[in-house]
């Protein structure tokens, strides 16, 4: 039996960051609702998730290998975070740190999901088209969605190099983060107060956010909208109960089935009613847009259309030249699209 088959959607590093004792981590299963305490190596993971059978026993480089080039570069940029969050990140840590999320976004369940949705539309209209030649031919894909989502890593990086950072530290006592299987929540509330209820990390006043400890976060943010903080500091107190009320939502309406903590800190949360709080967002259908090409861009990563919640963070402010941005009345303007990000997806012919 291969050592390596069972492979992380959320990685070992990452989680024991979460761990009391860094073998074991407290898991809330919402489906359930339940709480345990399963060890790290067998939470957030999943026989052959990446590399099927044959390809692990044959030797070859797997594509869990290949992650965790990133994963360990990440690790030491979120390290470093983590005891000295004024500390500036060197272009090396800064870029394991960014890469580390871009694929941490694409490698989970939820955009696997999301992935198999619009390939199938896709086929389902490849075929339809093919079988008015050939009407005994089917055409399938094979690939699991999960895997074709990984295609787009850099990509997805390169969506994210242009925003800040700020290290979130909650300053306040008996007040935790909690993360889950789907550790990073996208969110914009300067599209919210406009009416538009779409988020991506290419958007205008796209903000990132991911816990990197049961009292520390990071949060990436459009500084061409939004103020946070101080240019002094590299830290933000969180001195408010509902900001990290607030953050704890977004992670639970992100998750895919577990919520995932510190095992200490489980008398401070009340599974049942943050999950009921966000229930009716997490079971709101999408609604369905028709493809529409913006031309001379990839849009891929700049509209996901997805639950949401109006999240108002008290530490957020929006800057006074951001309030008279010009946005249009529609989702699927290019207006929306940060400069930079319109170069990055630049198309070559």
């Amino acid at each position: 039996m291969p050592n390596n088959k069972n492979q992380h959607i959320v990685p070992q590093f990452y989680q024991r960051l979460f761990s009391n004792d860094e073998k074991s981590i407290g898991k809330y299963v919402i489906h359930l609702r339940k709480c345990f305490n399963p060890s790290i190596r067998n939470t957030a993971s999943e026989d052959y998730y990446y590399d099927n059978k044959d390809f692990i026993e044959s030797g070859k480089q797997t594509i869990e290998k290949t992650l965790n080039i990133i994963e360990t570069g990440a690790a030491v940029a979120i390290k470093e975070l983590i005891q000295n969050g004024e500390k500036i990140l060197s272009p090396k840590e800064f870029q394991f740190l960014y890469s580390f999320i871009g694929l941490q976004i694409l490698r989970t369940k939820s955009f696997a999901k999301r992935t198999e949705e619009v390939s199938n539309n896709i086929l389902k209209e490849v075929n339809t088209q093919v079988q008015k030649l050939f009407p005994n031919l089917v055409i399938t894909n094979d690939i699991k969605p999960h895997i074709a989502s990984l295609k787009h890593a850099a990509s997805m990086t390169l969506s994210l190099l242009d925003l800040r950072y700020k290290v979130l530290e909650i300053s306040i006592p008996d007040s935790f983060f909690l993360t889950s299987d789907n550790p990073i929540s996208q969110f914009n509330p300067f599209l919210y107060r406009n009416n538009i209820y779409n988020q991506g990390p290419a958007l205008v006043g796209a903000l990132v956010f991911l816990p990197i400890s049961p009292v520390k976060g990071v949060l990436l943010y459009d500084s061409q909208i939004y103020k946070i903080g101080t240019r002094k500091s590299n830290i933000v107190q969180i001195k408010q109960r509902t900001d990290v009320e607030s953050l704890n939502l977004l992670t639970c309406l992100n998750a895919y089935d577990e919520l995932l903590y510190n095992q200490l800190n489980q008398v401070h949360f009340c599974f049942t009613n943050l999950i009921e709080r966000v229930n009716k967002f997490r079971n709101l259908e999408r609604k369905r847009h028709e493809p529409i090409y913006v031309s001379g861009m990839d849009t891929v990563f700049a509209y996901i259309p997805q639950k949401n919640i109006k999240t108002e963070l008290s530490f957020v402010k929006v800057l006074d030249k951001a309030r008279n941005y010009h946005l249009q009345g529609v989702v699927w303007d290019p207006v929306l699209i940060r400069p930079t990000c319109q170069l990055y997806n630049k198309r070559k012919d």
